[in-house]
């Protein structure tokens, strides 16, 4: 405003002026809204110019009011104000100057001075609150029902026109102001038509006289079209209906309670969004807003919800955070409440601002910097507190007495009383000590002067924590002030006694002195007879239950003169048996207590029963009592006293020296005062001498005085030696102690000093003297005597000074944390509990139900319901509503149509109810949900259609109708999916809601009635369209109705706005049934696109055109508005792929795509709507391909989807690549050059040249954009991978990207609270701690979908880059500088850290990142030579990791039909990377260090390794595997299995001991049952080969399996196995290696022989066979020959191949081989022959072969080393036995031909061979011998020997032996 310059113009005429014109406005209320907050800073400055001007100013007073005004509204501007260099002097003389002549002047200086000089003083110290006052202002309150809780005789509350409302109202005088803080919502830029509604509605407020309906409707369209943050937006709004909450007119009060009421409630939803969406944090332009006005400098939320120091603060200044108004409501109402001045159920509100009076008190303490002194904000939240507590005073005080049946208050006193447990349960996150904030308030709550149920509340939960040292926490309820604390407090003690059996083992507090002194206390002088009645049944709990608690009957003792010792005779079966408990009664003043006393001590001693006896033996008349026997005399030769010669006299039983020892008793006597006496009495242990002496009776004691003077200093030195008695005293030594003789001795003073002596003993109350301070009242009780208890001293006689310990001193006793814990617990849970039958609203609510249910009427029904429903506030008040039988009440109303007009309005009143009952319980709904289904379609739709039918608003049940439309809605939005979906399929709920929805707007909009209607149908068509199988269920006539109805009603709000505007002339008003047109429209669009697989007619057609024409969407897109701007790019997007809309989109928006690159490109508009238009360049690329044909792989419509799908189809494109015609590859061609067409597209419009920009211009947050933008990457990555590589690796764009994979949220910003602004002129500060940990959770809640899927697509993207296996693209991807390897960790890490958590792990992404780690895994050594994979691995123990979200994802189970594929592909990629690993470790190739990762031990499993875990999980997976048929998942899982089994032992011990055999056996024989004529199918194949395969390697090196195996008749099942018909190599191959395993180290001949009852063949003849074919492949012979070597090495197996043709079969081949000159089986096979031969029966067998000795021998000729080695071996043997020998020496080329072999041996195993057989030929046979020595053996030997020697080659020494072994044999030297 042009005022504020010219008040300090240079002209004097000029300023006078413009001050008198600035008095003149503000008098006057002329003034604009938000003047002085606006220019608050200005005008102090140019007020204080003023000042200083000193020029006899006019205006001097009121220049001097402003500056005081200014002041006390903004403390903060004094500093402002003493920058003015001589301002407090000018003060100063005005003060002193117009004290004479103007002493308003001067008043009016001394004001501002003291204003400013209280900026330099320091804080003073905050008292704690005090509510010591409440009831005395309220005892005389006035008593209110439920309607008529408006106080009329108020004082005046009414707002003058002239009267602007004060800024900032007093609140608290302790919290600072501060009315904006932080942006809390987003600002809107109003336009004069805007202004122009809300100074109407300003004229509404401040008219005396409500214009109720007109008002209403213009409030419901600035809080519906404006959104309720105009209401802050312009404070003035605000301000003046938080006024009329105080206004004298009761119905403006009622309404504006109801304003606020709503007020509030939006105000949640509006913080909510904005907090937790991206909308608020980018730095455009808020979504919210007009893109023609830029807003970011006024406030709009700059770079996010967090305030930039340097934004400009008018619009700030003026305004409102919705937490400080939330805080002003809570005061305001909750004094009118106190005051009777508003409703009682203003509690609703008061409830929900809860929240945000948390986060203003956060603000207010981070604020605290700013300030002079710091603020305790642990006292600022006592103010809260302080503020409910006069409401529940009032309400208690208005109550009282009235009955129950009448009183509608007294529930509302527990509702406050839970309002502030509500309180309580939020500080927890704000107070610094919230255990000491919470027992202040507690304190509170009880010293009200009303009774309420936290006494009971407060023992309940404290009881089940306490201990003996928690006890007297009690006490602030037992031992209270008031005694409705007490009774309430000791009836809920006695019923947890009563219902706890086992009352010893939990209540250990009944145990403590304390509890103890307080109950039987109550029992006789508490002033309530109820606690009396009740005190007295918990102490004969705690007698009964804890007999050896030492005070219980000591305290009845004490009190029992009181009642006549009536409760002392009534414990009579729990009288102690010590003898201390009866000495103590002796010393009682009351006769009859000593008497009594007296005579059960002597019933139970009866040695103390002697005829001196008498009840008051301790008892002395006032003579003995004034005498002073204690008084100090000292000898003056007392040094002349020899202690140590006394001493040893008192030691002596009989003693020697009588005379001395009675006058060194007593000088002793008298002595025994001197200090250094007793020290050395003490050392000499001269007390414990006399009490021996005492006990022992001895004769000396008899004579003089002797016996006096020692009880004497027996008590001097007790009274001075307590440490030695605790040790000594018990009662085993009081029952020595006291005698007849002593106790009732006839001598007075003997009887008093023993009397004395006794009283200390029993009475010690000096034992806790080492124990600590007084002030530690519990030690003092722990370890004193009875007297530390006040009362108790003047019921004995007491013969010593005794120190009373004060119960005060029990005040500061801090509860234990546990018990903290407890009580915080049961404030959190405090609510209206139906199992306690007594508590007020519980027996408040069950009579309503009651009346309810006996209604005679609709008015008593109506009352009856209003009153329940209005009772419940709080969640668990409507979660509780479910234990009343509401079907029987209610189903009668739904059942019929109503027939008169009461019954509509009573139903009605019913539905209100219930709608609002189901928003926020869903137990509720649930106990009503069978009910209201059924209503559906008897009771809703044929209501709806009724109404739809009529031509006017005054029809039948049209207002019942929008009712019905609300509970339809509330019920929808607490329905699963499936009762959807029985709605839509059952019921014509969506027709008629459609022809209602037309009727609706067909009317006339008059009221607010009818704009609430219209929104309400639309938001019920809303949940419709959100339902996942709306297009499936939905007709086409119904679903083309619904779109055209949305579709109309859009197109009828552009008509009426037709005219363009220019940003200035845009209004909100009416446009909220528009905006949210255009969401349902985006969002069935949506839901169209995401179901487009199932593809009906009706999805396209004239139902989307309005008038012919779509231009409706072209206006969306032009919108004013920007979130319509958004609304309309979704809903274009959407279009694009829905089939057949393509070409009317291209002909009617040609454009479209231009526009869609202009706004991804365009950096200074919102993500949100970059985000549509990269969506709209998707859905074109996806549309574009469809249409070409192109890509062979699909697709994706939307990020949501992932690549599961895209390995198979590549896989069947390459295996079809084989059938390639000449049409396909003319269609490939052209499929490329459409793809080139696309790219060069994207290139065109800078698509590429822009993609870093594209990835670097956006923040974290944004995560929705960076989905769409990462969905459409991935998409050109399907169509033309390298391409795509190369453009991001050419602008540097890929480390930008890969840098997404990180926490999209990072925990840095949270961080904000450390962030303070560095200008001391600005108010403003960072957010607080708690609001940004709210915003962290909502953002993670709400985008935690867009996060996982941004995620995956660049993991896809990566997936599909190295599937193209190019060489430069892996060094670059992988092994370059993008950090790929080290985010895939951080991937890793991130999920194994969730998974310890557990928290959600995003399946979908996990499985390709193993799958990616697994391609890199699977590279070739040259791809990988930079790559130490090892040392990745083993770094953060990333291997141990991946192997557990291996685990991870093999426990990984399905509760969702739509995941059980994702979570079987998670399946299968972790089954893949664990084989790849596994394989990799375990060749030779690389050393991975495995073995120790899978002897580690996981905190899930901590009694398994992680190799068996392994193992269990993929046992598990068998199954899985086995009946899916995927080859590639059954190989790894095989792959997993056979190297875990093989090669880790701690696996295979796992597997046999949890029967791994019998599971396999077991399938082996299900699938050979199923078998028909001999044949398997080819799954039964895979399964039959992965059984056995497991079975080969649980065999192998396995005793243990190996036996289970033939327990389970393995060698049946193989026998029957090697049987089938049709088995290929490998299955062949695997069984017969799995009996080559089986029969390897375990003898079981006899299983292997039997015959098989189907085949008739033993496993031995079947090996023969298959050794015999002549077509069987080298591995099949090869292990069948190594089977039976195992096998004739077995006695009985070999005996049973001698009697068949085994040799012969064996000869037969053998010659086969020969022929053919198959050197490998002709060596298998004379290794068979060689086993067979090596023991007797066989060798014999063997040489009568026929044929076979000379094939041995034509073997010989071959140049083979091998056959040479094999062939001599079966000789040796067969020459071993001496019956052979003859056939060797028979043939006469025998030895010629061997010793030609050996005389051209060139090998030393061959002459080896040839040199041991001579030897064993020569052996035991002396024609051998004959023989070989007259051939040239000699010499050949010789010449073998010397050129051996010569060349002293390594292994010959075998040789060596031979030759000397041969010479000896031969006797040649």
């Amino acid at each position: 405003m042009d005022l504020v310059p010219k008040l300090n113009h240079s002209l004097p005429a000029v300023r006078e002026r413009a001050w008198a014109s600035l008095q003149f406005k503000l008098e006057n209320g002329l003034l604009p809204d938000g003047f002085l907050s606006n220019c608050d800073r200005a005008l102090v400055k140019q007020t204080t110019s003023y000042l200083l001007l000193d020029s006899g100013a006019n205006h001097l007073l009121f220049a001097l009011s402003l500056l005081n005004s200014l002041l006390e509204m903004n403390a903060f501007l004094g500093k402002v104000v003493q920058e003015e260099v001589g301002v407090l002097e000018q003060l100063a003389k005005f003060e002193a100057d117009a004290e004479a002549k103007n002493p308003e002047v001067a008043q009016a200086a001394q004001k501002v001075a003291k204003n400013l000089a209280a900026l330099n003083l320091p804080k003073k110290a905050r008292s704690p609150i005090r509510l010591d006052t409440i009831g005395q202002l309220h005892q005389k309150a006035p008593r209110l029902g439920a309607h008529n809780a408006h106080n009329t005789h108020s004082r005046n509350r009414s707002l003058s026109p002239k009267k602007l409302p004060t800024l900032y109202p007093p609140t608290s005088s302790r919290f600072p102001v501060i009315p904006c803080a932080f942006p809390s919502y987003n600002f809107i830029h109003l336009s004069p038509i805007d202004e122009e509604a809300v100074s109407d509605f300003v004229l509404f407020l401040q008219q005396p006289n409500v214009n109720d309906e007109v008002e209403r409707k213009l409030f419901h369209i600035l809080i519906t079209d404006f959104g309720s943050e105009i209401f802050l937006q312009r404070p003035l709004l605000f301000r003046l209906i938080l006024s009329g909450l105080e206004s004298e007119n009761t119905e403006r009060a009622l309404l504006s309670q109801s304003y606020i009421h709503q007020l509030v409630v939006e105000w949640c939803k509006v913080f909510r969004r904005f907090v937790d969406g991206p909308f608020s944090l980018s730095s455009q332009t808020p979504i919210s807003a007009t893109p023609n006005v830029s807003i970011t400098a006024a406030g709009a939320g700059g770079p996010g919800p967090f305030f930039d120091v340097n934004l400009n603060p008018p619009l700030l200044d003026s305004s409102l955070s919705i937490p400080f108004a939330c805080h002003e409501i809570h005061f305001t109402l909750c004094r009118l409440i106190s005051e009777g001045a508003a409703r009682v159920e203003c509690l609703e509100t008061l409830n929900i601002i809860v929240p945000m009076l948390m986060l203003h008190l956060e603000t207010v303490k981070q604020k605290s910097s700013h300030l002079d002194g710091s603020i305790a904000i642990d006292e600022l939240c006592l103010d809260y507190i302080a503020a409910v507590l006069p409401c529940i005073c009032f309400i208690g005080s208005s109550s009282s007495g009235l009955e129950d049946d009448e009183n509608q208050l007294l529930p509302w006193k527990e509702k406050y009383v839970e309002l502030v447990c509500v309180f309580i349960q939020a500080f927890e996150f704000v107070a610094v000590e919230p255990q000491v904030l919470l027992w202040k308030i507690l304190h509170s709550l009880l010293n009200l002067p009303t009774s309420t149920q936290i006494p009971t509340i407060l023992t309940r939960a404290t009881v089940p924590s306490l201990d003996y040292n928690s006890a007297p926490i009690l006490l602030k309820v037992i031992d209270h002030l008031h005694s409705w604390v007490r009774v309430d407090g000791y009836s809920e003690l006695l019923k947890r006694l009563k219902s706890t059996n086992n009352i010893s083992g939990g209540y250990l507090w009944l145990t403590n002195p304390v509890v103890q002194y307080t109950i039987v206390r109550a029992i006789y002088h508490d002033a309530e007879l109820e606690v009396r009645a009740i005190a007295s049944e918990i102490a004969l709990v705690g007698i009964e239950s804890f007999p050896f608690a030492r005070f219980w009957m000591d305290f009845v003792q004490a009190f029992s003169d009181e009642d006549d010792l009536t409760l002392l005779r009534k414990v009579n079966d729990w009288y102690p048996t010590d003898l201390s408990f009866w000495l103590k009664g002796l010393f009682h003043r009351n006769e009859r207590v000593r008497e009594f006393s007296f005579n059960e001590m002597l019933k139970r001693f009866p040695d103390l029963s002697v005829a001196t006896a008498f009840p008051d033996a301790v008892v002395f008349n006032q003579s003995i009592l004034s005498m002073n026997p204690e008084r100090e005399i000292y000898e003056s030769k007392s040094n002349a006293l020899d202690l140590q010669l006394l001493v040893t006299e008192l030691r002596k039983r009989e003693a020697q020296n009588m005379n001395a020892l009675m006058n060194g008793l007593e000088r002793l006597s008298t002595a025994v005062y001197d200090s250094s006496i007793l020290m050395r009495l003490k050392d000499l242990q001269l007390l414990d001498i006399l009490f021996a002496c005492l006990i022992e009776k001895l004769d000396w004691l008899q004579r003089g005085q002797s016996l006096l003077h020692v009880l004497k200093i027996c008590r001097i030195l007790a009274s001075f030696s307590l440490k030695q008695l605790l040790e000594v005293v018990n009662e085993e030594f009081l029952s020595q102690l006291v005698r007849p003789e002593y106790l009732f001795n006839a001598n007075e003073f003997i009887r008093y000093e023993f009397s004395k002596l006794i009283f200390i003993l029993l009475f010690n109350h000096y034992r806790f003297i080492d124990d600590g301070p007084q002030g530690s009242a519990i030690g003092v009780v722990n370890n004193g005597s009875l007297f530390v208890f006040d009362g108790i001293p003047q019921k004995y006689f007491v013969y010593t000074a005794n120190e009373i310990i004060s119960f005060k001193a029990l005040d500061g006793v801090a509860a234990l944390e546990n018990v903290s814990n407890s009580v915080a617990i049961a404030c959190k849970d405090y609510h209206v509990r139906f199992d306690d039958e007594t508590h007020p609203v519980k027996c408040y609510m069950d009579n309503l139900f009651q009346r309810l249910r006996d209604a005679k009427s609709h008015e008593q029904f109506q009352r009856a319901l209003d009153l329940l429903f209005g009772c419940v506030i709080f969640d668990a008040d409507f979660d509780m509503l479910g234990n009343y039988p509401w079907l029987d009440t209610l189903g009668r109303f739904f059942l019929v149509q109503p027939a008169s007009y009461p019954d509509e309005r009573l139903l009605s009143s019913i539905i209100r109810h219930v709608c609002h009952a189901l928003r926020r319980s869903s137990s509720f709904f649930e106990l009503l949900k069978d009910m209201l289904f059924q209503a559906v379609s008897t009771f809703i739709v044929p209501i709806l259609y009724s109404t739809a039918q009529q031509k006017n608003s005054s029809s039948n049940f049209a207002s019942l109708s929008s009712d019905l439309v609300l509970l339809l809605t509330a019920l929808l939005k607490n329905a699963s999916q499936k009762d959807v979906g029985y709605i839509l399929r059952n019921t014509n709920t969506l027709d008629a809601l459609i022809s209602y929805t037309y009727h609706i707007f067909s009317l006339e909009c008059k009221d607010v009635t009818s704009h609430v209607d219209r929104i309400s149908c639309l938001e019920c068509l809303v949940i419709f369209a959100r339902f996942p199988d709306f297009v499936h269920i939905t007709s086409g006539q119904i679903g083309s109705a619904f779109i055209q109805l949305l579709v109309s009603v859009a197109g009828f709000s552009q008509q009426n706005y037709l005219n363009s505007t220019d940003g200035n002339a845009f209004t909100y008003q009416d446009r909220s049934i528009y905006r949210l047109v255009a969401r349902s429209l985006r969002n069935i669009s949506r839901c169209f696109v995401v179901l487009q697989s199932s593809f009906k007619n009706w999805l396209w057609g004239d139902h989307w055109l309005f008038e012919g024409d779509i231009e409706w969407l072209l206006i969306l897109l032009n919108d004013d508005e920007r979130i319509i701007q958004k609304y309309g790019l979704g809903i274009l997007g959407n279009l694009i792929l829905i089939k057949n809309s393509y070409p009317l989109l291209c002909l009617k928006i040609p454009q479209f795509l231009d526009m869609a690159f202009l706004y991804a490109l365009d950096f200074e508009r919102n993500y949100t709507l970059r985000k549509e238009a990269l969506l709209i360049i998707n859905n074109f690329l996806i549309t574009f391909c469809h249409d070409n044909k192109i890509s062979r792989v699909p697709l994706l419509p939307t990020s949501d989807e992932s690549l599961a799908d895209i390995d198979a189809v590549l896989a069947q494109s390459d295996s079809e690549s084989t059938g390639v015609t000449e049409n396909d590859e003319e269609n490939d061609l052209n499929a490329q050059n459409k793809i080139a067409d696309l790219l060069e597209l994207f290139e065109h419009c800078g698509f590429f040249e822009q993609i870093r920009a594209l990835i670097t211009q956006c923040d974290k947050f944004t995560s929705i954009y960076m989905d769409a933008l990462t969905g459409l990457l991935l998409n050109l990555f399907i169509l033309s991978p390298v391409y795509m590589f190369q453009k991001l690796r050419d602008t540097d764009s890929w480390v930008v990207l890969l840098n997404f994979l990180g926490s999209t949220y990072s925990n840095n910003s949270e961080d904000e609270t450390s962030q303070s602004t560095s200008s001391s002129t600005s108010s403003y500060s960072s957010v607080p701690f708690g609001l940004a940990k709210f915003r962290k959770n909502q953002f993670n809640e709400c985008y935690s979908h867009f996060t996982v899927s941004l995620q995956c697509n660049i993991l896809n993207i990566i997936r599909l880059t190295i599937a193209e296996n190019n060489q430069s693209i892996l060094q670059y991807l992988i092994f370059g500088s993008t950090g790929l390897l080290e985010h895939l960790k951080g991937l890793v890490n991130d999920a194994t850290g969730n998974l310890k958590s557990e928290r959600h792990i995003p399946t979908k992404n996990i499985a390709v990142v193993l799958h990616i780690i697994s391609d890199v895994f699977s590279l070739s050594p040259s791809q990988g030579a930079s790559f130490n994979l090892r040392e990745w691995l083993e770094t953060d123990e990333t291997g141990f990791k991946i192997m557990g979200l291996c685990c991870f994802g093999f426990k990984k189970n399905s509760n969702e039909p739509d995941m059980e594929e994702d979570v079987l592909s998670f399946k299968k990629i972790s089954c893949l990377l664990l084989a790849r690993l596994l394989a990799l470790h375990y060749s030779d190739s690389v050393s991975l260090n495995l073995h120790q990762t899978l002897s580690k031990y996981r905190g899930d499993s901590p009694e398994r390794c992680l190799g068996e875990t392994l193992t269990s999980l993929l046992l598990d997976l068998v199954p899985i595997a086995l009946d899916g048929l995927d080859l590639t998942f059954v190989e790894s899982l095989r792959i997993c299995l056979q190297t875990l089994l093989s090669k880790f032992e701690a696996a295979k011990q796992y597997s046999v001991v949890n029967g791994v055999v019998d599971l396999f056996t077991n399938r082996v024989v299900a699938i050979l049952n199923g078998r028909k004529q001999g044949k398997i199918s080819e799954k039964h194949k895979v399964a039959l080969h992965f059984s056995f395969c497991v079975l080969r390697h649980m065999f192998a090196g396995s005793v243990e399996a190996k036996e289970l195996g033939y327990k389970q008749n393995i060698h049946k099942l193989v026998n029957e196995s090697l049987r089938l018909v049709d088995l290929n190599e490998p299955l062949l191959l695997e069984i017969l290696l799995c009996l080559q395993n089986a029969v390897t180290g375990c003898h079981h001949p006899h299983s292997l022989l039997d015959r098989q009852c189907t085949s008739n063949c033993s496993v031995v003849t079947t090996i023969r066979s298959i050794m015999k074919e002549n077509s069987q492949l080298d591995s099949v012979f090869l292990v069948s020959v190594n089977i039976l070597k195992i096998m004739v090495l077995q006695n009985e197996i070999r005996m049973a191949l001698i009697k068949t043709s085994f040799l012969g079969d064996c000869l037969l081949t053998l010659k086969r081989l020969a022929k053919d000159k198959e050197v490998g089986k002709v060596t298998s096979l004379l290794a068979l022959l060689r086993n067979f031969t090596i023991s007797m029966d066989g060798q014999i067998h063997a040489i009568k072969t026929k044929g076979l000795f000379s094939s041995l021998l034509d073997l010989l000729s071959w140049k083979i080393a091998n056959i040479h080695i094999s062939c001599l071996a079966v000789l040796r043997n067969l020459a071993t036995a001496k019956e052979n020998k003859p056939f060797f020496l028979a043939d006469e080329n025998f030895l010629p031909q061997l010793l030609g072999l050996l005389d051209s041996c060139k090998t030393l195993p061959v002459a080896d061979s040839i040199t041991s057989f001579i030897w064993v030929l020569a052996y035991d046979s002396e024609k051998a011998k004959a023989a070989l020595k007259s051939g040239r053996l000699v010499a050949i030997l010789d010449k073998l020997e010397f050129n051996i020697n010569s060349y002293e080659k390594k292994g010959s020494e075998a040789i060596i032996s031979n030759i000397r072994q041969i010479k000896f044999l031969l006797h040649v030297e």
